[in-house]
């Protein structure tokens, strides 16, 4: 469980810098190279070693997959879109 939180705490903070770097909807410019450059790495680090199970239990890929679909579909900032949450997880 605290694996799963770990792994949330990151998508959520990836999530939010590229919500708030844009003063509007964040898909109407682009993310720097730098920002990409430092943003996907991190992801990819940190889920390897949520599923690997280095320096914590280890967690299936599939709860890392969903804790991104998760993230995903509410980065929107829309409260219409929690029902994707309420569908896919409850």
């Amino acid at each position: 469980m605290q694996t799963l939180i770990y792994v949330m705490l990151v998508f959520t903070g990836q999530d939010n810098v590229y919500l708030v770097r844009e003063r509007r909807h964040f898909w109407q410019s682009r993310p720097g190279c730098w920002l990409v450059l430092v943003s996907v790495p991190d992801i990819v680090l940190m889920s390897v070693l949520a599923t690997r199970g280095i320096l914590m239990t280890a967690t299936s890929p599939a709860l890392v997959g969903g804790a991104a679909g998760f993230v995903v579909s509410g980065s929107g900032g829309f409260p219409e879109d929690t029902h994707l949450q309420v569908f896919f997880f409850f």
